[in-house]
């Protein structure tokens, strides 16, 4: 019975989607490069700072991105099964190029917040970070919804470009907190 509650509840995804070869293979290695610089960076501040936290977050980014199937789920967001490079599948299987972008965005970027803050944090500062989190948002959501990599289906409010603009205060949310929380108890890392 509860399963048809929710069919009733929930608008039919677009199973018809197909997963875009090349688009795949363009953001695979492209976010791949991204990470690949943060990586570098990491190894720097290793041997500079001695400190293991820019590649602990870039870890940490990757293991959110187990988050994913759930977000997915709960925001009716639908990734093409035929074609997909599948990184895993639990509620539903998630392309391999998203595990490149959490650890981008979710990994790399707060630490850069995080190092910025060390410097003084204003509010100017702030929502300059915000604003470069979310120019990165745009670099990964637009292009991707454009060449049909996933869709935000069921008819969301706020959409342009196929994005539904509230995904722009629930993402900025865990980069800024982990920048923060860092900035705060930085004594204790």
């Amino acid at each position: 019975m509860a399963g048809y509650l929710i069919d009733l509840l929930l608008p039919d995804a677009p199973e018809q989607m197909v997963m875009p070869a090349t688009a795949q293979l363009v953001f695979t290695c492209l976010w791949a490069g991204v990470v690949s610089l943060f990586v570098v960076y990491a190894a720097y501040e290793l041997v500079k700072r001695r400190t293991p936290l820019p590649f602990v977050l870039l870890a940490g980014g990757a293991i959110c991105y187990f988050n994913e199937p759930i977000d997915d789920l709960l925001g009716l967001v639908w990734h093409p099964r035929p074609g997909q490079w599948v990184a895993f599948d639990t509620f539903e299987p998630v392309p391999v190029w998203g595990v490149f972008v959490y650890m981008a965005l979710f990994g790399g970027i707060p630490y850069l917040m995080f190092q910025a803050f060390q410097r003084g944090v204003t509010a100017r500062q702030i929502w300059t970070w915000v604003g470069v989190f979310w120019v990165a948002d745009i670099a990964v959501e637009i292009p991707a919804l454009h060449f049909g990599m996933y869709d935000y289906f069921g008819n969301p409010p706020f959409e342009v470009a196929g994005l539904p603009l509230y995904w722009f205060a629930i993402n900025i949310g865990g980069p800024l907190e982990t920048a923060l929380l860092l900035f705060v108890f930085a004594h204790r890392f």
